[in-house]
């Protein structure tokens, strides 16, 4: 989150809170703010490198990168709000589920 913070483009495992923040940049979508690998697959590793060198030699698809970045939000307005969303879906899960039992 800090590298998105100063519009750095992470290139992340794609493991736990690293695959939560960064999303795999498109560069014909122009979405995503930074790239990720598999490290089971070490060729997986290297093709990410290759494709991030492509995306930074490419000027016009870098700075869409870099404004993704910059666009990133994790602020904990917008967590707030997804774990009332989740907050909720659960009561009306659980209120579905006495109703069922019930009847």
């Amino acid at each position: 989150m800090i590298a998105l913070a100063y519009g750095t483009a992470p290139i992340v495992n794609r493991t736990g809170g690293l695959s939560d923040t960064t999303t795999y940049y498109n560069r014909f979508t122009k979405e995503g703010n930074g790239f990720m690998f598999n490290i089971t697959y070490g060729e997986n590793f290297v093709q990410t490198i290759l494709n991030s060198e492509k995306i930074f030699k490419d000027k016009k698809n870098w700075n869409a990168l870099i404004q993704n970045a910059f666009k990133s939000n994790f602020s904990w307005n917008k967590s707030s709000v997804e774990y009332e969303k989740m907050y909720n879906i659960t009561v009306l899960n659980k209120q579905n589920e006495n109703i069922f039992i019930r009847s």
